[in-house]
């Protein structure tokens, strides 16, 4: 029998998902007032949604220098909503930069490499080895050596992030590159295509579907790595924000700039989900389905009868 494209993933109801967050919250809140104890700095352990909405948000004006109709904290001036969102504006600048940057690079090396490692059995036996040792070193663990290689610049924190990037993105192309119908490649050399136009027009777009979900996969890594190397060695960003919040037990500003992370993070997924979503809608449903899993390790689903 002829296959037929798998029937559209359902998602949950609406007021579902709504209603989950709406426990999460009410969980939170009762834990802010059962657990009232008030840590050093005057700040509550476990702060309730008021006091986050207010006091740790207008607190976050402390990292603004002035201007724009905000004074500056530090030279006396009062702490104002909009200070906080000037100071919040100017971090997240800092820091999407960085994650952009650092991720292009990463991406772009990843891919480079594992195609041509996928593709040269010479150069598999001299980089592969050495790219599967890299991606079983923990990555926190050497966020300090390259503190210490760059110095607390945005060099540093770049070169961090497109490092763990590239890394995922390397063994993410060499599972894509394996699950490419070799016919593919052989049709190719068989018509004449050079070296190049096979890796133009064949490899290159024949292993966007399956890099779908290495690249979603990256680009959360790439957060985790960026909020590492800004509370380790950089002078401006949110990262700095939660470092200093950290060492003055400010919670409710942790909880803050870590709540702007995870918005950041969310948006930046699922923006590249659906930029990646529209590459590839001219496969169907279920090649991608399968071809991402088998990139990952996963067991692909058998077609649908």
């Amino acid at each position: 029998m002829s296959g037929r494209p798998a029937s559209p993933r359902r998602r949950a109801p609406l007021f579902l998902r709504l209603g989950v967050i709406a426990i999460v919250v009410a969980a939170w809140e009762l834990a802010a007032h059962v657990f009232t104890h008030i840590g050093t700095s005057g700040d509550p352990t476990v702060p309730s949604i008021e006091f986050l909405g207010t006091n740790s948000i207008r607190r976050l004006a402390d990292f603004w220098n002035g201007g724009l109709g905000a004074p500056s904290p530090s030279a006396g001036g009062k702490e104002t909503y909009w200070g906080a969102v000037l100071a919040v504006g100017q971090a997240s600048a800092a820091s999407l930069e960085r994650v952009f940057v650092g991720v292009t690079i990463g991406l772009l090396l990843g891919i480079v490499v594992g195609v041509l490692t996928s593709t040269s059995r010479r150069l598999r036996a001299i980089m592969a080895p050495s790219m599967h040792f890299l991606r079983m070193v923990p990555f926190l663990a050497l966020a300090p050596l390259f503190e210490v290689w760059f110095g607390k610049t945005d060099l540093g924190a770049i070169s961090f992030i497109a490092y763990g990037v590239s890394v995922v993105t390397f063994t993410g192309t060499i599972g894509a590159v394996s699950v490419l119908p070799r016919v593919f490649i052989e049709r190719a050399a068989t018509n004449g295509a050079s070296r190049w136009a096979t890796y133009r027009h064949v490899i290159l777009p024949g292993i966007v579907p399956a890099m779908r979900a290495t690249v979603l996969t990256a680009l959360g890594l790439a957060w985790t790595l960026d909020v590492a190397a800004e509370i380790l060695g950089t002078q401006r960003g949110l990262g700095v924000m939660m470092d200093y919040s950290l060492r003055f037990s400010y919670t409710g500003r942790v909880i803050v700039v870590a709540l702007i992370f995870l918005f950041y993070a969310a948006v930046t997924y699922y923006l590249v989900q659906y930029l990646t979503a529209v590459m590839i809608r001219w496969q169907p449903r279920h090649e991608v389905e399968v071809s991402q899993l088998t990139a990952i390790g996963g067991a692909a689903p058998p077609p649908t009868a």
